[in-house]
């Protein structure tokens, strides 16, 4: 004998063929519906005439024959050949002809980039130190001042924190660095300034 979920299996699968039975002949009688009855012309593709392209190429090189005469040989410029005409035998001073051949090529347009600029106001500090306490900042302060070096402090969120400075080379700032390094024990390092 079966048991209860075996037999519940059993009636569910036997309803769903009997179900399956009465319904598929309606559902799969062959007939399309009307409204997918749908007919779909495509036209003929256009015809795109081919377009032939020429290769490039360079423009010609101008040459302009231009004419001196003795006078005007001192404003020759690009002469490059020069021929001498003699004159016919019955003149009595010879006439000096100068054909300079000038040569137009089209250049290249100058590309010119732009540099970028460091700007004029960029200037290094020294940070020193950062403190919790506004009264140790400064204390460190008036100990670099008295040194003559020019500390102050700036108030970030909850910290103070201490800097000489500011120069505009980093290389003062470098070396500002070392000599607080052996005067005071404090190992700082160079930042960019910034204005608060």
């Amino acid at each position: 004998m079966l048991d209860k979920t075996s037999t519940h299996r059993l009636i569910g699968a036997g309803i769903m063929l009997v179900v399956a039975a009465a319904l598929l002949p309606v559902i799969l009688d062959g007939e399309r519906p009307p409204e997918l009855d749908v007919d779909i012309k495509v036209s003929k593709a256009p015809v795109i005439p081919e377009v032939v392209i020429k290769s490039v190429e360079p423009l010609p090189i101008v040459e302009k024959q231009v004419e001196y005469n003795k006078q005007n040989e001192t404003n020759i410029t690009a002469a490059q050949d020069a021929k001498v005409v003699a004159p016919a035998k019955a003149e009595s001073k010879p006439v000096v002809k100068k054909i300079a051949v000038v040569k137009d090529e089209v250049k290249k347009p100058v590309v010119v980039k732009k540099l970028e600029k460091t700007s004029s106001k960029t200037r290094w500090t020294l940070q020193i130190a950062s403190f919790k306490s506004r009264e140790n900042a400064n204390n460190l302060v008036k100990k670099l001042q008295a040194a003559n070096y020019p500390a102050y402090t700036v108030t970030t969120k909850s910290l103070f924190k201490v800097f000489v400075g500011p120069e505009i080379k980093r290389a003062r700032s470098e070396s500002l660095k070392q000599e607080i390094k052996k005067k005071f024990s404090l190992e700082g390092f160079v930042v960019k300034y910034s204005a608060n």
